[in-house]
């Protein structure tokens, strides 16, 4: 949006890197704090997840260095870091866990990283901002308008991911049926993972809708487009996923999973509606910052 401003575009980047810093002070201290408001009830947990009290830090500067990379259209290094990072994830993970079991995986998640995050900041190294000297031409509106952006903008997302989180734990609490609740994330699975191919593509495009924010014709002609592109995907996808339906469920999760056909086949057609039209249409109403509306959106679907 401000990239024909390098020093405000400096000024925000830097910024958002201190915000986001502060933001996790809090959430450090609900982890650490966690054993004495909330009662684990798995012996072990209260210990491990005390351990955890600085993850959110990591995972906060490796989320900024990748939205860093996005922001200066840096595609090629942000997909290299993405690769590194699900390599190091793995190589990092199984033999720590495989040896220390549940402890090693702890400690795998500070390894991988902090390590993601040494590479994240070489590949950033001539793009990155950071210090009281950038923010210096921020005015102090432009600081609140920024904040007023952040909170509702992260507000949307949380309700997003704690929807996720809470879909079994909801069928659960209206079905008692151990053998329903399975059969109902087997047909999840799938849809759920095939979410990673429309936001590949808006990851990509966001930048470009950012950089028009003021340009509502370039844009609307260019949603249309990825709208055409991302429709055809998904709907090619879909279409793929009804006809080897049959034939995907047993062969993946096994012949006593069939019953999870047909909520796979309707998770799918929701994936098709959700991955092809809603995920272009929220990212983009997100970019010409229509947060409140993107809200009532992310609503509306729970």
């Amino acid at each position: 949006e401000n990239i024909h401003n390098s020093d405000k575009m400096k000024a925000y980047c830097a910024y958002g890197f201190k915000m986001s810093f502060l933001f996790c002070i809090p959430l450090m201290l609900c982890v650490i704090f966690s054993p004495f408001y909330y009662p684990y009830n798995v012996n072990g947990a209260k210990e491990l997840v005390v351990l955890l009290f600085a993850i959110p830090v990591v995972n906060n500067l490796n989320t900024y260095m990748q939205t860093n990379l996005r922001a200066h259209l840096q595609n090629s290094q942000y997909a290299l870091l993405n690769v590194i990072n699900i390599i190091l994830h793995y190589v990092i993970l199984l033999p720590l866990s495989f040896k220390f079991g549940i402890k090693g995986a702890v400690l795998a998640q500070y390894g991988y990283g902090i390590l993601t995050l040494c590479f994240a900041f070489f590949l950033n190294r001539k793009i990155l901002y950071l210090g009281k000297n950038y923010i210096k031409c921020l005015r102090q509106k432009e600081k609140k308008d920024f904040i007023k952006l952040a909170i509702p903008t992260q507000l949307n997302s949380m309700i997003a991911q704690v929807l996720i989180l809470i879909d079994i734990f909801m069928v659960s609490l209206f079905i008692g049926d151990k053998w329903i609740i399975a059969s109902y994330k087997v047909s999840t699975t799938i849809p759920s993972a095939l979410a990673f191919i429309p936001a590949s593509v808006m990851i990509y495009a966001i930048p470009y809708f950012a950089r028009h924010i003021q340009d509502r014709k370039w844009v609307g002609c260019n949603l249309r487009r990825l709208l055409f592109s991302t429709i055809i995907i998904c709907g090619g996808i879909c279409v793929i996923g009804e006809i080897t339906a049959n034939w995907v469920i047993p062969l993946i999760f096994g012949e006593e999973y069939r019953d999870a056909i047909v909520c796979y086949r309707i998770l799918l057609i929701s994936f098709f509606f959700s991955g092809g039209i809603q995920t272009p249409c929220v990212n983009v109403i997100y970019t010409q910052r229509k947060i409140k509306v993107n809200l009532a959106i992310t609503f509306g679907s729970a």
